[in-house]
């Protein structure tokens, strides 16, 4: 069945060092992946009769008198509730493809046997069922145990999937695989309880089935999961997938893995299992509730081949370095987060003290210490004003200290750390930094590039010969613009471009612009955006908006979109993706830019924070000529926002994203209080977590 539908002063001070602890949280969650399965049955309920959805469906189970809701006292083994039972009539089709299973309480209990058992049902409910009399995978040989024909019709091995809204009053709704020998609980949803949970479990030989003594009686093997969502599970469509292999059951929560159970460890018997949706109830929920059905699918591998991956077996995953401290949060600001070469240490500025602390994973834990510095309050020389920027030619660690001069710290030995003025012409302010963010840069041979507080470039180059660093005079006058005479003073970022140490900046025009060296320390004036007939190529004036990368300068646009300029060997042309802003689910512009950018090396991605505070990336191609930049998140864990940068509300937010040499995206994640985290490109697999424990779903 294949019914169709689209879902759419210089001083030398040696530092000390004070820890501080965290806990390193990762959570494993790889994405589903179905490039090599195919549909083998697909429903969408565009039915316009009953009879046609009861050609595809059973709406009553393949023993009618069964239901799912009765619960026994794990304290006296006595039922005490004896749920539903199930009728056709309470399966109905409503518009837009949706097949709805109602619960309907009764005024007078329904009497029925089922298993021996007399039970007084409180509800009638619905279903749907595969039809016991179609053969959708071959029969396996009955091995011994004693089940009728009917139960093994069904499906051996493959991918299931429903995409549903499950009902928010008290009820047990499911979607499981059933064999007799076996059951996978796909999930079974504890709907109207306050804790929002749902179950996962497999049950499994001689444990579920008694009378197959030749397989072990061991304990049933299910997982609680919960969602880190200020929105309830019930408040939404989601889907769940299980793929069940020879080898493996993996289950999904909205494409993300929930866990994976080696079949070796928990069998899953090796028998067609029919595919059921049911709204199970407790005896004490309400008088009515529904569970609307959008689709339930079917996948094989291609070829029948169940050695395919379906999963990815890397993905971005979530580190918390730091989080929810009343005494350590990463200031916001751009420019407040740096690494070293390796990117083993992370420096970042504490916006409660205004100090620089310095985090580096030792014995697989992270430790954050406070470079101690005789930090005085009144005394804002010594304290920190950000634009963290690692020198590697020096090895220091540079900042703009609250006085606006350029000072930084440099590793000394073991947690040591020894501190200088780069600015100690205390007779003038003359050299003093801008207080903007984005103000600093660094060139291959360790010159630093800055705004200086009258709007210009400076540079300072240290001088071996006296031990001091220079302030290089760059011998250019600036106002003397045609239309617009300041237009060639700094109003924005400063950077400096990969490989020709050009020194790029955003002009009061909004133009990106350049100082180049002619010949040694002499620098010649340029712009970079020489369309003056257009406006349409405008930089952004919020820090982080211009990032060198070897494939070109990328910037934030005055249309907060991603825009390029790069050197095709005669000329700077401009390019903007022919990606399609302004079309996000939930909130439209949230692929816009409003976080800084940063530049992944290894992979070639563009990351920025975009305007719903997740970060997102364009991936590069090789060739310049190319537009097709593919967009995707890399915080794409929509059921959580505990990664987000900042609130999709807050106007004007910023955050602080820097990416380290060996590719953590290291940000300021707000909604653990402005905690210390990174994304990384890590193994995924959730492979075997132990028996009866609670996972967060993100």
């Amino acid at each position: 069945m294949n019914l169709i539908k689209t879902i759419h002063m210089k001083r030398l001070l040696f530092v000390l060092i004070i820890s501080i602890f965290f806990h390193n949280n990762t959570q494993a969650q790889c994405r589903l992946d179905k490039t090599n399965y195919q549909l083998v049955f697909e429903d969408n309920f565009n039915y316009s009769t009953m009879a046609a959805l009861k050609n595809v469906w059973d709406l009553v189970p393949p023993q009618p008198t069964a239901g799912y809701g009765d619960y026994k006292d794990p304290a006296t083994n006595q039922y005490i509730s004896w749920g539903e039972y199930y009728n056709e009539s309470q399966v109905s089709l409503q518009p837009g493809g949706i097949v709805r299973l109602t619960a309907q309480k009764l005024s007078t209990p329904y009497t029925c046997v089922w298993a021996g058992r007399t039970r007084n049902c409180s509800y009638v409910s619905g279903l749907l069922v595969t039809k016991t009399n179609v053969s959708y995978d071959d029969q396996m040989p009955n091995q011994g145990c004693p089940w009728t024909k009917p139960y093994y019709t069904g499906y051996l091995y493959g991918m299931f999937e429903i995409r549903c809204k499950l009902p928010s009053q008290i009820s047990f709704p499911a979607f499981w695989l059933h064999g007799g020998y076996s059951e996978i609980d796909i999930f079974e949803y504890n709907g109207g309880g306050s804790s929002d949970e749902f179950f996962s479990t497999q049950h499994y030989a001689g444990s579920y089935s008694p009378d197959c003594p030749q397989y072990p009686s061991v304990p049933s093997c299910g997982h609680t999961y919960k969602i880190e969502s200020p929105r309830k599970i019930s408040d939404d469509y989601h889907t769940w997938t299980c793929v069940w292999t020879p080898t493996k059951v993996t289950t999904f929560f909205d494409g993300r893995e929930m866990k994976t159970t080696d079949a070796r460890l928990i069998p899953a018997f090796n028998q067609t299992n029919f595919l059921m949706a049911n709204l199970g109830m407790w005896s004490w929920g309400g008088d009515r509730c529904v569970m609307d059905i959008d689709y339930i699918k079917v996948y094989k591998p291609i070829g029948g081949n169940y050695s395919l991956p379906y999963k990815s077996s890397n993905d971005f995953m979530n580190n918390s370095i730091f989080n929810n401290s009343s005494s350590l949060k990463v200031s916001p600001v751009q420019g407040s987060i740096a690494s070293d070469p390796g990117g083993n240490k992370i420096y970042h500025v504490n916006s409660v003290d205004n100090r620089m602390y310095v985090s580096e994973k030792i014995n697989g834990s992270w430790q954050s210490n406070i470079i101690q510095y005789n930090y005085n309050p009144n005394l804002p020389a010594m304290l920190c004003n950000g634009d963290l920027t690692y020198n590697p030619q020096f090895n220091k660690i540079l900042y703009k200290g609250k006085d606006n001069r350029i000072q930084f710290f440099e590793p000394y030995s073991n947690n040591v750390y020894r501190h200088y003025f780069i600015d100690d012409y205390w007779d003038t302010s003359a050299y003093n930094i801008s207080g903007n963010p984005g103000s600093m840069s660094v060139t291959s041979d360790g010159k630093i590039a800055y705004r200086g507080t009258d709007d210009k470039i400076h540079v300072f180059k240290w001088n071996p010969a006296i031990s001091r660093w220079d302030q290089l005079t760059i011998n250019y006058t600036y106002g003397l613009c045609a239309g617009m005479s300041d237009a060639d003073f700094v109003a924005g970022d400063v950077i400096v471009e990969q490989g020709s140490n050009n020194i790029i900046y955003r002009g009061r025009d909004g133009r990106m612009q350049l100082f180049w060296q002619s010949s040694p320390f002499v620098y010649q004036h340029g712009w970079v955006d020489n369309n003056f007939g257009t406006s349409a190529y405008l930089v952004s004036n919020k820090p982080g908006s211009i990032i060198s990368t070897p494939k070109g300068i990328f910037y934030r646009g005055a249309d907060d979109k991603l825009h390029r300029f790069y050197w095709n060997g005669t000329t700077m042309v401009h390019q903007i993706s022919n990606y399609t802003y302004g079309l996000c689910a939930g909130m439209p512009d949230a692929d816009f830019v409003k976080g800084n950018l940063s530049y992944h090396p290894s992979l070639n991605f563009v990351l920025y924070v975009g305007r719903d505070g997740r970060i997102q990336r364009f991936e590069i191609p090789s060739t310049n000529t190319s537009t097709s930049w593919g967009h995707y998140w890399i915080d794409d864990y929509w059921n959580t926002s505990l990664f987000s940068s900042f609130g999709s509300s807050l106007a004007n937010s910023f955050a602080s994203l820097h990416t380290t040499s060996d590719g953590k995206m290291v940000y300021n994640n707000s909604a653990l209080q402005n905690g210390l985290a990174y994304f990384n490109l890590e193994p995924c697999e959730n492979l075997n977590p132990p028996c009866g424990i609670t996972k967060p779903i993100r």
